[in-house]
């Protein structure tokens, strides 16, 4: 479902403010923005879309801002029947500035990959049409409410299509060895001139290359990672010329890193948190860092580790003395040559006050591997089970709950169908704790 909101105040305010908050509210919204024009005289304008996960990247297209002025709307979805949006005085500011730099580099270890669009004139000059930016991170490679989607207009358009979903903003994984970015482009018009204006944000050397496909032309034009780049293209009445899907975009990675396998787990003793993580098959590993988050994004280096190769399974833990209420670790495994690797993300809530279960996250499961938070149950070795709905067993394995509070990465290493599963786990004490896990 859509909402259109408007200021409720005869000043301007900022969205981003804590004095505005959101429940039940999806990251995307949308506003109108009249100064997207297209190739053609007079265009109407467009809508753009924010990301509120990330206000200081500013709008994926357009020079809107996230002060929304005086008598201005937007367009929000829901995800749940109990939606809302509160606005409180602190929410107004004096700011009526409608341009926005999304320029610059983020915290944590995200990447972006923003592309606009751009009408060039027959005088040279350029005016912003449309754009879509991607994220690469601790994402699903499902579409879900880390992804937004687009809104469609009258003039030229660019989104990104995966499997039926054309988005605005697509939260996809880490690249870890070839991924491919499909542009699709809409009500393009025959004589103009365009160019994408791409903008990545905080790549490094995990990821080697990356290269435009011009499918109409057949050629291939590389992508510099470590700054703006410039890539002009002509629209003809030639079939193919103004096609759907004329351009992709397509990233390799760096050489893996020679670890058969990096799994985390985390636990709460007392007022600290134990993380845990193994290597399996360790060799050209330089080091590990602890990389910790409030949040579930931006996250920061909270401890350093040399690595101890030798091509065996080699073990390592790390203290967190000062956590916060609710907590996310992964590990940044760094090789000789430079490139990079990152485990799951894993989570501990430091002030849980349940008696004692079991949660999946996320759920619905998408891919082999899920985590299980496991609050209070008793510490040492149990066992995890998964049930299909036939009640027949279709995954086993031994666990080791290290802390009141833990959270371990399940590697199934098999597809599972999609469905209902009950998910199993007796702890040391023979205690049994069942939960319900959807695949997707």
């Amino acid at each position: 479902n859509s909402w259109l909101v408007g200021n409720p105040f005869a000043a301007p305010v900022d969205l981003s403010s804590d004095s505005v908050s959101f429940s039940g509210i999806t990251n995307g919204f949308y506003v109108w923005d009249p100064n997207l024009t297209g190739a053609t005289v007079n265009s109407p304008g467009a809508y753009t879309a924010f990301d509120r996960s990330n206000w200081n990247l500013g709008p994926v297209s357009g020079g809107t801002s996230k002060h929304l002025q005086s008598g201005q709307a937007f367009f929000v979805k829901t995800n749940n029947a109990s939606a809302s949006i509160t606005f409180k005085e602190g929410a107004k500011t004096t700011s009526s500035n409608n341009n926005t730099n999304i320029s610059g580099t983020q915290n944590g270890a995200t990447d972006i990959f923003n592309i606009k669009l751009n009408a060039v004139q027959s005088n040279g000059d350029k005016t912003n049409v449309d754009g879509v930016r991607a994220k690469f991170g601790s994402y699903s490679a499902a579409v879900d409410v880390d992804d937004i989607t687009k809104v469609a207009g009258s003039i030229e358009s660019i989104s990104l299509l995966r499997s039926t979903a054309n988005l605005v903003v697509e939260a996809r994984p880490f690249i870890a060895t070839t991924d491919t970015l499909y542009l699709k482009m809409a009500n393009m018009v025959a004589g103009a001139n365009y160019e994408f204006f791409v903008n990545p944000i905080n790549f490094d050397a995990s990821v080697s290359d990356c290269k435009l496909i011009d499918n109409f032309l057949n050629t291939e034009t590389s992508i510099n990672l470590n700054t703006n780049n410039n890539i002009a293209f002509s629209v003809t009445s030639v079939a193919g010329s103004s096609a759907a899907n004329r351009f992709k975009v397509v990233f390799t990675a760096g050489a893996p890193l020679p670890i058969g396998k990096l799994s985390i787990s985390a636990a709460k003793q007392n007022n600290v948190v134990s993380v845990n993580w193994v290597a399996s098959s360790e060799t050209g590993v330089s080091s590990y860092q602890v990389e910790k988050s409030a949040t579930g994004s931006n996250f920061t280096s909270m401890h350093e580790a040399a690595a101890k190769n030798g091509g065996l399974t080699n073990s390592y833990t790390a203290t967190d003395k000062t956590p916060n209420a609710v907590n996310y670790y992964r590990i940044k495994a760094t090789n000789n040559n430079g490139t990079i690797q990152y485990s799951a993300v894993v989570k501990v809530v430091m002030n849980d006050k349940n008696n004692g279960g079991v949660s999946v996250y996320p759920n619905p499961v998408v891919g082999s591997s899920f985590n299980v938070q496991l609050s209070n149950l008793a510490i040492g070795a149990g066992t995890l089970k998964l049930y299909n709905a036939a009640g027949q067993l279709v995954f086993a394995e031994p666990i080791t709950n290290a802390g009141n509070n833990s959270s371990l990465t399940i590697e199934t290493n098999k597809t599972l169908a999609a469905g209902a599963y009950k998910l199993t786990i007796t702890d040391a004490k023979g205690n049994v704790f069942t939960e319900t896990l959807i695949k997707k």
